[in-house]
């Protein structure tokens, strides 16, 4: 069971990294339709079992294919996005840093002293 949330919790990170990084704008609804259902599958994993359908049917069935309808109407291009965010990688990669060693710091003290008293 702890695997197998391990797994979900690993694909909803790689998901979301895929929303954001995303050029085209097609395939990052589409990676948000899978976030979406990664989080439905938390909750059946919850027992929410009438919550995780209505996730699915609400936000899967008409948010996201509202925005993938948008996205494809308006006819949006890809960006050279290299071109245009060049100023904000040092500002990015600082917070990438901070983030990385709070989260390592964080798994390190939960799997060795079992508490966060560090941090509370």
């Amino acid at each position: 069971m702890n695997l197998f949330f391990y797994l979900l919790s690993t694909s909803l990170c790689f998901f979301s990294v895929g929303v954001i990084i995303s050029l085209n704008p097609v395939y990052s609804v589409l990676f948000l339709v899978g976030c979406f259902f990664v989080i439905a599958t938390f909750l059946l994993l919850a027992g929410a079992d009438f919550l995780a359908l209505c996730y699915i049917i609400v936000y899967v069935g008409a948010v996201a294919v509202l925005f993938l309808f948008v996205v494809m109407m308006l006819n949006i291009r890809t960006i050279e996005w290299f071109k245009v965010n060049v100023r904000f990688f040092p500002l990015s990669f600082f917070f990438l840093i901070f983030f990385v060693l709070k989260f390592v710091i964080s798994f390190f003290f939960i799997f060795f002293f079992n508490n966060l008293s560090f941090f509370f």
